[in-house]
């Protein structure tokens, strides 16, 4: 099994549900639903190829060791996780949205000290909450143009290896501009039609940001980019 998507129906995702599934690089959650969902412990213990995960909204508890022995370098928490077991998620960075620190585990991003990226208004409150005061928070640039989506535009693939492509209507003569997640430009294209395609091949694998500006500099939107 190489990649997954979850039906929003979904209430929990059991115990070593993912157990060996050494291909497995992809799990899509499904994008809104109305139905908490919690997931329990030990779900993608030996996903060697699963390097991201993003967490949406709806998903409100991670059990402890959720992705421990997977490959994971980057993980986005969704606004609502209020609850994080120990070793939940190891990963090199972590995107965490919501403003209130989780009830956390121990070393729930890894046992030494990882960049943990959250809201710039909320970093005195991380930096003092049991078991995620060690971590490193001196970057919050840009998290609120990974949290502001704008329906106004699509992108597809999301995440992708190669291109994406941008549908863009009644936006020509705007600007793409692809960030990275330290809010340095990467790539920059002149809107020309309704849709436009952006090599992404030689970029790093990571979590960028998409503005679209309309053809009078106005932000119209932002949406995050996942390269694999």
């Amino acid at each position: 099994m190489l990649t997954i998507t979850l039906p929003p129906t979904i209430t929990s995702i059991e115990e070593q549900a993912f157990l060996d599934c050494h291909k497995l690089y992809s799990i899509n959650f499904a994008p809104n639903s109305t139905t908490e969902m919690k997931i329990a412990r030990s779900i993608c213990h030996h996903c060697y190829n699963l390097k991201y995960i993003n967490i949406p909204d709806y998903v409100t508890s991670i059990g402890s060791e959720a992705f421990l022995y997977s490959g994971l370098k980057m993980v986005i928490l969704g606004n609502s996780v209020s609850y994080i077991g120990d070793l939940a998620c190891p990963s090199d960075v972590a995107i965490c949205q919501t403003p209130i620190p989780p009830i956390a585990g121990q070393y729930p991003f890894g046992s030494i000290s990882k960049t943990i990226i959250v809201p710039c208004e909320s970093v005195e409150a991380y930096t003092s909450a049991p078991n995620l005061d060690f971590y490193d928070y001196s970057t919050c640039i840009g998290l609120e143009d990974i949290v502001k989506e704008n329906i106004d535009f699509t992108v597809y693939p999301n995440p992708a290896k190669d291109n994406i492509t941008i549908s863009t209507k009644q936006l020509e003569g705007g600007i793409l501009s692809l960030y990275d997640i330290m809010g340095k430009e990467i790539l920059r294209r002149r809107i020309n039609n309704d849709e436009t395609i952006l090599d992404i091949n030689r970029l790093k694998t990571g979590v960028y940001i998409l503005k679209v500006l309309n053809s009078e500099n106005i932000i119209a939107g932002n949406k995050k980019i996942i390269k694999q």
